[in-house]
């Protein structure tokens, strides 16, 4: 019998593991590349639609009173005092969460410092349809836990459209 040889069969086994290489590398930038854009499975939460990949970097502030508010996305939240340097940490991001029937938004900063008669500080923040991103109200309902109304275009989205008859 004829033992059949092709000395083309080590060559090809090395095209294909570096086509294979090749591929999984492609494949590892493009998770890479789609987790940066809130896209990925390991991503952070970008919201629906990733409409927080916008506002990723921002910091928004708001004076009411003698204080000023600062929440940054992804970050941490804190109050200042007029004068005073420092600040009180209201928390770190804890995330957003999205209502698919109302379409309402809600961002979250929790752990805070602790208040010397009542629970750790945290910030809770609605968020609604504005043409500009920038904070509109600020108040706290209950002993440390602080409250925000948020303008944004993230939230004009169709859920909103169609509750408002727009």
């Amino acid at each position: 019998s004829h033992i059949f040889t092709d000395t083309n069969i080590p060559s090809l086994d090395k095209d294909l593991v570096t086509a294979q290489n090749e591929v999984d590398h492609i494949n590892s930038r493009i998770k890479e590349l789609k987790n940066q854009v809130g896209y990925g499975d390991d991503s952070t939460d970008f919201g629906p639609g990733g409409e927080l990949y916008a506002l990723r970097e921002e910091c928004l502030e708001m004076s009411s009173g003698k204080y000023t508010y600062h929440l940054c996305m992804f970050q941490k939240a804190k109050q200042t005092e007029s004068g005073r340097g420092g600040g009180v940490d209201l928390g770190k991001w804890d995330g957003m969460s999205f209502d698919q029937e109302t379409g309402q938004r809600v961002m979250k900063w929790k752990g805070g410092s602790k208040c010397w008669n009542g629970p750790m500080r945290s910030a809770t923040v609605f968020v609604t349809c504005g043409i500009e991103t920038k904070l509109v109200s600020a108040e706290e309902p209950n002993i440390c836990e602080y409250e925000f109304r948020l303008e944004s275009h993230i939230a004009c989205d169709d859920i909103f459209r169609k509750i408002h008859g727009l």
